[in-house]
């Protein structure tokens, strides 16, 4: 957060049944205060909300319950080219761990994991180059 105590950026989100404000402060070494989620969380919450959210929709569709589901998202995130001071990537791989308790079958539950895979639009996103199309609007 700013001297001011206002955030560095926030935003309005509209979505389907209504809208809320994201706020974002990027961490003490890149200019903020270190006290809200930065980019790359929001980023990695949003891998994860997303994954988790079509996995359980494919067990579902496959008949299986869950007793419980969560997600562990990890990345080595290296912000040396931010500043300039190397070309190495800022990521090189995203891991990202579902922990399922069910009483179904293992065969189940990895072919609900294949499908999520196959159909999660954030994966797919992370998986296939996507065209950016920047656009400055300089007044």
């Amino acid at each position: 957060m700013l001297e001011n105590g206002d955030v560095q950026f926030q935003s309005n989100i509209k979505f389907e049944g209504g809208e809320t404000v994201f706020k974002v402060d990027n961490p003490t070494f890149m200019g903020g205060g270190g006290k809200l989620p930065g980019p790359m969380h929001y980023c990695f919450y949003g891998l994860a909300s997303c994954y988790t959210g079509t996995f359980a929709t494919m067990a579902a569709m496959l008949g299986v319950q869950l007793k419980k589901l969560t997600t562990k998202v990890e990345a080595d995130v290296n912000f040396s080219r931010v500043f300039g001071v190397s070309d190495v990537p800022t990521i090189e791989e995203v891991r990202v761990t579902l922990r399922v308790d069910s009483d179904a079958p293992e065969d189940i539950i990895k072919e609900a994991e294949k499908l999520a895979l196959e159909r999660c639009p954030v994966v797919f996103t992370l998986r296939n180059p996507v065209k950016l199309v920047p656009k400055l609007e300089i007044s």
